[in-house]
């Protein structure tokens, strides 16, 4: 009897004991998987930082496979298909971030973006709300919403959100460069070069802040600044199709046609479905007396947006 004992206490010795090992192994498993799906992340901010998105992408996809909880890999994919311009799948991606960590602060607000992209601006400032309610020191976020309060219209509230982002972070350009557009639909032109040229002076490579200067030089007159603006802006990003457009009303208000024309045709070959680059062209061949080219530029305009030009 006593060794029969003994054999069962020695059997469920070694069942404690492999019991426990499997759960060693397991644990050791999931650690390693957690690790290198972490790996994948770390790789594809490396690719997003360089501008390679769909390399960025197939990292987080990897990460997801790997370990389909991870919420930093729905998080930083859903982000880099906000910046490809493939919303849908940006906001899927941040929902099943926060799903998966519902204190996600950085989640809400990158959804928020997406959401103020597709113009859902109610559902924009509410994400931009949660996301200062997790985390009230970021600037990110307050200078988000007050674009979105912007694009609504409420310029003050705007502005206040603005004006809290450079308070928590005073070398925020973005946020200068944000306030600057808010002056600037309030009216307050002064103000807004004032809040854009800080924004330069804090980011000199700063593409849309001489941008949204020559934009407002141009339509103060000031057109030798609003040119010399645009040619900062397209000297820092080539491919900047608004930067050439708004040249080219500069330089034909100048009355440099062949100019212009060459700005609008640049800004065409950049981004074909771009209905008010023809709609300048054309005003532009009508002033040239090129009845036929203006004809077929206002044409294809109104074929791209029925609504250009009203």
């Amino acid at each position: 009897m006593r060794i029969t004992r003994m054999i069962l206490a020695a059997i469920m010795l070694a069942a404690v004991v492999s019991c426990g090992q499997e759960t060693q192994t397991k644990v050791k498993k999931e650690t390693q998987t957690q690790t290198e799906a972490e790996k994948e992340c770390e790789k594809g901010v490396q690719f997003h930082n360089k501008g390679d998105f769909d390399k960025a992408i197939a990292c987080y996809t990897e990460a997801i496979r790997l370990k389909p909880d991870l919420a930093m890999a729905y998080n930083n994919r859903g982000l880099v298909y906000g910046k490809n311009g493939d919303l849908d799948k940006a906001i899927a991606d941040l929902t099943e971030a926060i799903r998966l960590k519902p204190d996600y602060g950085m989640a809400y607000c990158w959804r928020g973006i997406a959401y103020r992209k597709q113009g859902e601006l109610d559902k924009a400032i509410a994400d931009h709300d949660q996301a200062i309610r997790l985390e009230p020191d970021d600037a990110v976020a307050y200078t988000n919403r007050g674009v979105a309060y912007g694009d609504k219209g409420e310029l003050d509230k705007a502005i206040a959100d603005h004006d809290q982002a450079i308070q928590l972070e005073p070398d925020d350009a973005v946020a200068y460069n944000s306030r600057g557009v808010a002056y600037g639909k309030k009216g307050d032109s002064d103000k807004e070069i004032a809040d854009l040229t800080e924004a330069i002076r804090l980011n000199p490579d700063y593409a849309k802040a001489y941008f949204n200067r020559g934009v407002t030089y141009q339509e103060k007159g000031e057109l030798d600044k609003a040119i010399a603006d645009c040619d900062q802006a397209i000297r820092l990003k080539p491919d900047y199709a608004l930067a050439y457009a708004n040249r080219g009303v500069t330089y034909q208000e100048k009355g440099d046609l062949d100019k212009a024309i060459a700005d609008y045709d640049q800004a065409i070959r950049l981004k074909p479905d771009y209905a008010l680059a023809y709609i300048m062209r054309s005003s532009a061949y009508m002033k040239e007396g090129d009845h036929a080219k203006a004809e077929a530029d206002y044409k294809r305009a109104k074929e791209l947006d029925p609504n250009v030009g009203k």
